[in-house]
């Protein structure tokens, strides 16, 4: 359920801004699921590990626009925490995000 799992991705958003900004702790162990879980996520929910097939590049381009209207809904909300979050998780995945007057371009570096 699309809405479900939406709700679950911004719920571990906020968990990450306030281990962040250090108003919550972070056990190795919680970590470790944490990395576990997001794995699973990207891997068996959203279906993108290793190399992406010729025929991955529009899921991906659907992803992207997806990612980045929730960075845009949080820039317009003024909820700057969780825009840079976005913004700087793509960045370390290699993807560089560029701000424009017609909205956001992504780019794979």
């Amino acid at each position: 359920n699309t809405p479900i799992l939406i709700s679950h991705l911004f719920e571990g958003v906020r968990i990450i801004n306030s281990v962040k900004d250090k108003k919550e702790a972070i056990t190795k162990d919680d970590l470790a699921l944490l990395d576990k879980t997001m794995k699973n996520f990207v891997i068996d929910i959203l279906g993108l590990e290793g190399q992406a097939s010729s025929g991955d590049e529009g899921r991906i381009d659907v992803l992207m626009n997806l990612i980045l209207n929730i960075r845009q809904n949080a820039r317009q909300n003024k909820d700057w925490a969780t825009s840079d979050l976005i913004r700087d998780e793509l960045t370390k995945a290699g993807i560089k995000v560029k701000d424009t007057k017609e909205g956001s371009e992504w780019t794979v570096e």
